[in-house]
């Protein structure tokens, strides 16, 4: 399968979709990148992508187009597909990678002068993170989310806790008038970790209270 660009032209949807469920990364790569290229014309592969971003796959640099790309990580292909195709994933779903709590450890290629040399550094990936950069992609009905972001706000891990705060910042930013928005980051601003920081997640989470009294008094 090619990586071109333009819509997608009759049978891909279906290649691509099959594609997606062999579980092999190298086989679903092409494809996510063909998605992505794709657009809104790629709208009914959404729901096909979205599982992928609990993935703990990733292709090796040795086996896409050249050494010198890095490895691609499935889960964030896949989220960055979905992004470019600019469709919201299924509500339901979504919520459930919000409340996923894991973090995920993959290789990361090392180079010496440009030449893939081996894995001998790691990244941490977390499929929460990814899924809060996904809730803006539902415009104005991005509040229905808003417990699901202050609860993954809460989390420890950076990857976690500060995607979720920043698309809350965003969803304030947008629709400052929805209570639901609202009531989630008075409840965050008011604990005792926001009220006195003393962490990057607090003082993360002092700041986003302060931005709701700016907006309130406005």
């Amino acid at each position: 399968m090619t990586t071109s660009d333009g819509p997608l032209q009759p049978g891909e949807e279906q290649a691509i979709r099959a594609a997606l469920l062999t579980g092999d990364p190298y086989e679903q790569w092409r494809p996510i990148q063909r998605a992505a290229l794709a657009g809104a014309s790629a709208a009914a592969l959404v729901p096909d992508l979205l599982p992928l971003l609990a993935s703990e796959k990733w292709a090796p640099c040795t086996t896409l187009y050249h050494d010198f790309s890095g490895h691609d990580v499935i889960a964030r292909s896949a989220m960055q597909a979905i992004e470019s195709i600019g469709v919201p994933p299924p509500v339901e779903p979504l919520r459930a990678l919000l409340a996923d709590e894991r973090v995920f450890l993959l290789p990361e290629a090392s180079y010496d002068q440009g030449a893939y040399i081996g894995d001998y550094s790691s990244e941490e990936i977390a499929p929460a993170g990814f899924a809060a950069r996904l809730v803006p992609l539902f415009g104005d009905d991005a509040p229905q989310f808003a417990v699901d972001l202050a609860r993954a706000a809460l989390r420890e891990h950076r990857l976690i806790w500060e995607p979720a705060t920043l698309t809350l910042t965003r969803i304030l930013k947008r629709t400052p008038d929805d209570p639901r928005i609202r009531t989630a980051i008075f409840g965050l601003a008011k604990r005792q970790d926001a009220v006195t920081p003393s962490t990057s997640r607090g003082f993360a989470l002092r700041d986003l209270g302060r931005l709701l009294v700016r907006i309130t008094a406005a």
